[in-house]
């Protein structure tokens, strides 16, 4: 096959190839909002503790009411009102464990108070991110 015959072959492979990233778009999409709208509060943050996703009911109850006022913020950033979470002796049992399960204190974004609620960190290292998730208020 020359180069002629190459391109015709990919040019009448594009309307498949478009299809094919049209419906991968979509289904990001979809997952995206699925994860926006969860009625599970989530969040995703880089090992650097720095917000990368975060879901709507996870900026209401902890942060600034919605999810694009904390994607890029710092977890020292907003719990600047708070008192002092062991951050090192949660990296290092995310570094042994791959988890850590505990009660965490965060300021509620509409009245100022403090919340107490329970969470579970889980690392993955494979994209190095730490999926943060509220299992109990």
């Amino acid at each position: 096959m020359d180069n002629l015959d190459r391109l015709r072959q990919l040019v009448e492979e594009l309307p498949a190839r478009d299809k094919s990233l049209k419906e991968k778009a979509l289904y990001g999409d979809i997952l995206k909002e699925i994860f926006l709208k969860s009625p599970q509060a989530t969040a995703i943050m880089g090992e650097n503790w720095q917000y990368l996703l975060v879901n709507e009911l996870f900026a209401t109850l902890y942060g600034c009411g919605c999810p694009e006022k904390m994607i890029g913020k710092r977890l020292n950033e907003i719990l600047s009102h708070t008192q002092d979470i062991p951050l090192k002796e949660i990296n290092s049992l995310l570094d042994e464990d791959g988890i850590w399960e505990g009660k965490i204190t965060l300021p509620h974004q509409t009245n100022g108070n403090l919340l107490q609620s329970k969470i579970i960190l889980k690392k993955n290292t494979e994209r190095n991110i730490l999926v943060c998730t509220c299992i109990q208020i």
